[in-house]
């Protein structure tokens, strides 16, 4: 526990599985590019702590408090972050391909070039949030709050949007509703018409 409690500085990079990290306090720890794979972290203190280039797969923070953490590169695939509040998250470049955010909160989060293919987006907060160049391929985000998302560059190929509210708000200045192997993007109007029939 030496490079937890050192906050990084000293000791071998962490590496846990499996663990029960449920409750506990880490708020503004430094945890760069610490494997945390399969970590239950449900209903813990999590506010601004570094989780750059961590590998966080699998890992459960449900109902945790994750405000203003930083998720810059790192990957948390089938990870699960259900009622969390994730308000002003960093995950520039973050992969969370399969992760679960329903009823979550990151307003005003940045995503930008995030990969969420196949995540659940679900009654999630996503007011403010900055998605360009992501790509939600296959992501379900019904009945998400989108004002004033930010869905520039997106790519939204078999992405669930019914019932999203706050669609009037939207800024998209193109996206791109195609495969990886064949994209199509569309700009302006017509981004904009092609997401209100979506929904």
């Amino acid at each position: 526990m030496q490079w937890l409690e050192s906050l990084g500085q000293s000791g071998e990079q962490m590496i846990l599985d499996e663990i029960d990290l449920s409750n506990i306090n880490l708020e503004n720890y430094d945890l760069t590019e610490a494997i945390l794979t399969d970590v239950n972290f449900n209903n813990a203190f999590l506010n601004g702590v570094q989780f750059y280039g961590c590998n966080l797969a699998s890992s459960c923070f449900d109902n945790a408090s994750l405000q203003g953490a930083f998720f810059n590169k790192s990957t948390a695939d089938f990870a699960t972050f259900k009622s969390a509040d994730m308000r002003k998250v960093l995950a520039f470049r973050g992969a969370f391909s399969n992760a679960d955010f329903s009823y979550a909160n990151l307003s005003k989060a940045n995503l930008s070039r995030a990969i969420l293919d196949e995540a659940n987006l679900s009654k999630t907060c996503l007011s403010d949030v900055n998605f360009t160049d992501a790509s939600l391929d296959g992501a379900n985000l019904t009945g998400a709050d989108l004002e004033n998302v930010n869905l520039t560059g997106c790519r939204l190929h078999n992405t669930e949007l019914s019932g999203v509210r706050g669609a009037d708000t939207i800024i998209a200045e193109c996206i791109d509703i195609g495969s990886v192997t064949q994209s199509k993007k569309l700009k302006g109007e017509e981004a904009l018409l092609w997401i209100k029939n979506k929904i």
